[in-house]
C-alpha cells in the first residue's frame, strides 16, 4: 500500500528574510505567498490577490517579491533533515513537498517525528497529513484529521469536503456547483455514467478522488543522484548475523539497480532506525566505485565496525554520486580515440590523488628538472650550441 506525507511550512517566507520589518509580504504572481503576524491581524491572508493587501497596509506595508535564489539556502536546510526520513522527497514550491512514506511499518508516527525535527532543529512551524493519495494527504494537512479517519476510511474522510477541495480544473468544479453537488460524498454517489456524460474522460478520475483515491506517485527529486532500499526486522535483530542478513538483502537489491543501469557510488549512508524512533546516521565516501553487491557488503561491514548499543527497528542504505558509466566508441582499428585516453588517464590520477594525497602521482610535465639542467638548456639556447 502506497503511504504518503504532505508537509507545509507555516510562515517559511517570513522566517527566511533576515531583513524582515513589521507588515511584511512576500508575493508571487499577483498573490499573497506569506505575511507577518502584524499584516496577517490587519486581514492580509495567504492566497489574497497582492492588490487587495496593499489596498489594506497602504504605505504601511512592505511588499517583497519572491526570488527562489533568496530562499534556496532555507529550502536546503529543512529539505537536509525530512531526507533522514524519507528517500523520496517531491519539493510542492519551496515550503512544502510530499513524501513517499510507503517503506515504514508505522509511516504516521515517522510524520510525526519528522514535523518534531523540524520544529526543534529549525524552529520551523510544521503542518502534516498522511493518506494513501496525494490531494487527500494536503487537506488532512490542512484541515486536520485527529482520529486518523483519512488512512483507516479515506471515503469518510473526503465526503464531508467541498467540491472546491477537488484536485481538477476550475471549470470541472464549477460545473459540479452548478449541477447542485456541494460536496465530495455527493459526487461519490453519481453513477459514473452520469459523471462520463458531463465530464467524458475526467469522469473517472472524479469517480476515483470521491471515493477517497488518486495519484500517490511521488517524484523522488531529493535527495538528489541517489538509491536506496530499506529492511525491516521482525523484532530487533539480537545477533550480528541477523543484522548482516538484513544487510545483505539490501545490498543485493541495490547492486541489482547499479548492473542495470550500468552504474557505481562512492558515498554510502547508512541509517540505523532505532525502536525509540531515534536515527543514527553513518556515512563514508570511498575511493574506489561501488558498483557491484558484494563490495557494498564489504563497505557495510566496514561501517558497522562498531554495532549498535540500542535495539534497531530497521536499516537504510542510501548510494549518493552515481554515476552512470559513459560508453566508449572504439575506432575502426578496434583502439580507443586518443580524448578518451586522455580522459580515462585523468579519471585515474583523480582518483589516485583522492586516495593517496596529490603528492602521491605526479605527471612528468609537473617534474621539476634540476637547476644545472635548466642553466644548460639556457646557455645553448642563447649560444646556439651545446654546453661544452
Amino acid at each position: 500500500m502506497r503511504v504518503l506525507a504532505f508537509l507545509q511550512i507555516d510562515g517559511f517566507y517570513l522566517g527566511a528574510l533576515v531583513d524582515a520589518k513589521p507588515m511584511t509580504v512576500v508575493h508571487q504572481e499577483k498573490r499573497v505567498l506569506d505575511r507577518d503576524s502584524e499584516a496577517g491581524k490587519r486581514g492580509v491572508h495567504v492566497g489574497m490577490p497582492l492588490a487587495e493587501a496593499k489596498a489594506i497596509l497602504s504605505r504601511e506595508g512592505r511588499f517583497v517579491a519572491w526570488e527562489e535564489e533568496a530562499f534556496r539556502t532555507a529550502q536546503r536546510a529543512w529539505i537536509d533533515v525530512a531526507t533522514e526520513f524519507t528517500d523520496a522527497l517531491e519539493p510542492a514550491g519551496q515550503h512544502a513537498a510530499y513524501v513517499d512514506l510507503s517503506g515504514h511499518p508505522r509511516p504516521t508516527e515517522v510524520a510525526e517525528r519528522l514535523a518534531d525535527a523540524l520544529k526543534n532543529r529549525l524552529g520551523h512551524s510544521v503542518r502534516i497529513g498522511v493518506a494513501g493519495s496525494r490531494w487527500v494527504a494536503r487537506e488532512v494537512a490542512l484541515r486536520g484529521d485527529p482520529a486518523g479517519t483519512a488512512m483507516l476510511r479515506p471515503m469518510r474522510f473526503v465526503a464531508p469536503l467541498p467540491t472546491t477541495a477537488l484536485p481538477v480544473p476550475t471549470g470541472a468544479v464549477q460545473r459540479l456547483t452548478q449541477l447542485g453537488y456541494a460536496t465530495v460524498g455527493e459526487v461519490a454517489q453519481l453513477p459514473l455514467e452520469t459523471l462520463r456524460a458531463q465530464f467524458d474522460e475526467l469522469a473517472y478520475e472524479l469517480k476515483r478522488m470521491a471515493l477517497g483515491g488518486g495519484s500517490a506517485h511521488v517524484e523522488p527529486v531529493f535527495p538528489m543522484d541517489c538509491l536506496a532500499e530499506r529492511f525491516h526486522f521482525d523484532g530487533a535483530p539480537e545477533t550480528i548475523e541477523i543484522l548482516e542478513a538484513g544487510l545483505q538483502e539490501i545490498a543485493g537489491k541495490l547492486g541489482d539497480v547499479l548492473r542495470s543501469e550500468d552504474a557505481s557510488a562512492k558515498i554510502v549512508e547508512l541509517f540505523l532506525e532505532h525502536e525509540d524512533g531515534a536515527i543514527e546516521i553513518r556515512r563514508r565516501v570511498f575511493s574506489k566505485p561501488i558498483a557491484e553487491s558484494k563490495i557494498l557488503v564489504a563497505a557495510l561491514r566496514l561501517m558497522l565496525a562498531n554495532l549498535p548499543e540500542r535495539p534497531l527497528d530497521a536499516v537504510r542504505v542510501r548510494l549518493c554520486d552515481i554515476e552512470r558509466s559513459r560508453r566508449v566508441q572504439l575506432g575502426l582499428d578496434g583502439e580507443r580515440s586518443r580524448r578518451d585516453q586522455i580522459r580515462s588517464v585523468e579519471a585515474a590520477v583523480a582518483n589516485a590523488r583522492t586516495a593517496y594525497g596529490d603528492a602521491a602521482v605526479l605527471r612528468a610535465s609537473e617534474l621539476k628538472e634540476h637547476r644545472w639542467k635548466q642553466v644548460r638548456r639556457a646557455y645553448s639556447a642563447v649560444n646556439g650550441w651545446a654546453w661544452g
